[in-house]
């Protein structure tokens, strides 16, 4: 069997998102853990811009979250996590791409960036007016991940996806500090249970960022 290895980093979204990918597969994979901010140098040998993560399939390296999400549901195809018909296929895609870029641009870089990864990558704390903006930009967000969710039984559709894993993925960092009003979003909240439940999503939930303790209904199946 053909050795496969995730390099990845605790909280980043899209590396969360590809190992909760392939735990829904059934996919053995070893992790290492890597810093973007200070890459080792075999993952600049991987990958010269120190992206994460990087899937390595014995002698297939995938690149980037995107590259690694198309190539894991071509190879391993059981479950289907991308949708059946081609209009979910479409829907998964549409949504995937929007938090990868707009939520992880307008959320995850003014949240969790200035909290957390600020702290270890500058060593400074967080700016007021950053934090400011991006509730006022997670309040929007949730609105739409509600309209979403409250239209489908899932985020793209009546099955389980990788949107949801996606989606899911971004959305847990940001729980993780606190910053999420729940009950304002009652049919997200209902939503993001169901990925809680889910017994490939619990070892992120068991995850802690050093010198940040998570807020108490984190690891809670309930809130």
């Amino acid at each position: 069997m053909s050795e496969r290895l995730l390099y990845q980093m605790p909280f980043c979204p899209f590396s969360r998102k590809i190992a909760f990918g392939l735990l829904e597969k059934g996919v053995p994979v070893t992790p290492v853990m890597e810093r973007t901010w200070k890459p080792s140098p075999l993952l600049l040998q991987l990958n010269p811009s120190a992206e994460l993560p990087v899937f390595q399939d014995g002698l297939s390296i995938c690149w980037n979250d995107y590259t690694a999400c198309e190539y894991i549901e071509d190879v391993y195809a059981t479950p289907q996590l991308m949708g059946v018909e081609s209009f979910d296929r479409l829907e998964a895609r549409k949504i995937m791409s929007w938090f990868d870029r707009i939520f992880y641009h307008d959320v995850y870089m003014t949240l969790f960036y200035e909290r957390a990864l600020k702290r270890a990558i500058a060593q400074s704390g967080p700016d007021t007016s950053v934090l400011k903006t991006g509730r006022s930009m997670l309040r929007k967000h949730m609105v739409y991940i509600s309209t979403l969710a409250d239209r489908y039984s899932y985020i793209a559709g009546s099955t389980f996806s990788w949107a949801d894993i996606t989606v899911a993925s971004h959305v847990s960092c940001i729980d993780y500090l606190g910053e999420i009003v729940w009950d304002d979003f009652p049919i997200a909240q209902e939503w993001y249970l169901k990925i809680k439940s889910r017994p490939a999503f619990r070892s992120f939930l068991m995850q802690t960022f050093p010198g940040l303790a998570p807020v108490p209904h984190y690891s809670l199946l309930d809130f």
